[in-house]
């Protein structure tokens, strides 16, 4: 009885031996839902302006003379290309770079068409409009939206900013309680 309670403490002695002579690897983070959070790094802004119709009269009794101008609202968003958006841990250097495109107009302003409110100030003979000038007067006022909006830069630069906010909370998310040892680096997209 004796060998035999000896052969089991020298077996457990042995399995747990076993472990000691390893190092221990330090696990790589993984950031594969960079390219949701970059989406939903986005940045939305309102604009209110007014729309000018004009069309000249004929001869005749200036007949056809119509000036209006409209008040209208659209919605613009600011964003990045999430799918250019890389994040690369360097283990050895405790290190991670994340690499963000520039941000841009994500895609054409949003006017709603019920925005335009009845006409502001109107001159001429005929007071309404008609369904071809308030299209008209939409088309201009969506192209001057977004002429505006593509030069912004100081809605670009916050955009960007915000993209650059949220991916680095991202990272300090997954990184855990590690994420003070890990330094966090960014770089534009060439």
């Amino acid at each position: 009885m004796k060998r035999a309670i000896a052969a089991l403490c020298v077996a457990t002695l042995a399995c747990s031996a076993v472990g000691c002579g390893e190092e221990k690897k330090e696990a790589i983070p993984t950031f594969s839902n960079a390219t949701y959070i970059a989406q939903m790094a986005t940045l939305k802004c309102y604009y209110h302006n007014t729309a000018k119709l004009s069309h000249e009269g004929s001869w005749f009794f200036n007949n056809g003379y119509k000036r209006m101008w409209m008040e209208y609202s659209g919605i613009v968003k600011y964003g990045i290309d999430a799918d250019k958006v890389t994040i690369s841990p360097d283990a050895n250097g405790h290190k991670v770079i994340i690499t963000v495109p520039p941000a841009h107009v994500l895609d054409d302003p949003d006017v709603n068409e019920k925005s335009f409110s009845k006409p502001l100030v109107s001159t001429g003979f005929a007071t309404s409009i008609t369904a071809e000038e308030k299209t008209e007067m939409f088309d201009k006022a969506q192209q001057s939206m977004l002429k505006q909006a593509k030069t912004d830069s100081a809605l670009l630069a916050q955009a960007e900013a915000r993209a650059w906010t949220i991916l680095e909370q991202y990272v300090r998310n997954v990184l855990g309680d590690d994420a003070k040892n890990w330094t966090i680096e960014f770089k534009d997209v060439q």
